[in-house]
């Protein structure tokens, strides 16, 4: 089927063959159909990558919530004008 995105060749790795063996218990009306199979093994798998991205994301939002304001304070008020005026023209 003609189509402008990228095509992928992949061999059926053991891992594969597995993972498509358990997807045909899955969804055993597609059972003789490996590529229907992939398509959701891979959508499964996109899941769990956009899972496990979240997660990240989310813990390092929680870490710079942790540390928002731990520096507060320690330079004197008005240091970074000073610094600044300190520097020539």
């Amino acid at each position: 089927m003609p189509t402008i995105r990228a095509r992928h060749m992949i061999t059926e790795t053991r891992e594969l063959e597995r993972a498509l063996d358990i997807a045909a218990g899955l969804w055993p009306e597609e059972a003789k159909n490996r590529a229907d199979l992939l398509r959701h093994v891979l959508a499964l798998g996109i899941q769990q990558i956009d899972d496990v991205a979240k997660n990240r994301r989310l813990q390092r939002e929680e870490a710079i919530r942790l540390g928002a304001g731990k520096l507060a304070g320690m330079w004197p008020r008005g240091e970074a004008r000073q610094r600044v005026e300190e520097w020539p023209e």
